[in-house]
């Protein structure tokens, strides 16, 4: 029986945080079986980390992915939660992705001040789909 490439790309994902020194938990085992084992259809983990391993992570997931010929291809932050969405062409080159949510370990959910300062810095820093829609010539948009 040939195993799960998904499922061993995501606990490589999670040994390199360990091996970075991120301090985390993994917080969801829904996708595994009785034997510890993931899942076929599992392809994402909840982590929750100290809240200064945070601004760590961007660097720590990039390294991981450019060691394993993987692109980080989405990054969303949102009241005390981030979501990371890490991408690889299968064996018929097609793009497969695995999503890494990551909780802070102190942040308070739902705060005015943070959904506020959390609309600000999306704003600031957009992700690819709000630039290919608004974005100038060249961006990804069509005439």
């Amino acid at each position: 029986m040939q195993a799960d490439p998904i499922g061993a790309r995501l606990d490589a994902l999670l040994r390199h945080l360990q091996t970075e020194q991120i301090q985390h938990v993994v917080a969801d085992d829904e996708g595994r079986d009785s034997d510890g084992q993931r899942s076929k259809q599992t392809r994402h983990a909840t982590v929750v980390v100290a809240v200064d391993a945070v601004p760590l992570l961007p660097g720590v997931l990039n390294d991981f992915c450019r060691r394993n010929d993987m692109l980080l291809a989405y990054h969303c932050a949102r009241a005390g939660q981030e979501l990371y969405m890490v991408s690889w062409l299968d064996q018929q080159q097609r793009p497969d992705f695995i999503a890494l949510l990551v909780k802070r370990a102190a942040a308070r959910q739902g705060s005015w001040w943070q959904r506020k300062s959390d609309a600000i810095r999306r704003w600031r820093t957009p992700s690819g789909l709000l630039i290919a829609c608004l974005g100038p010539d060249g961006s990804g948009r069509t005439n």
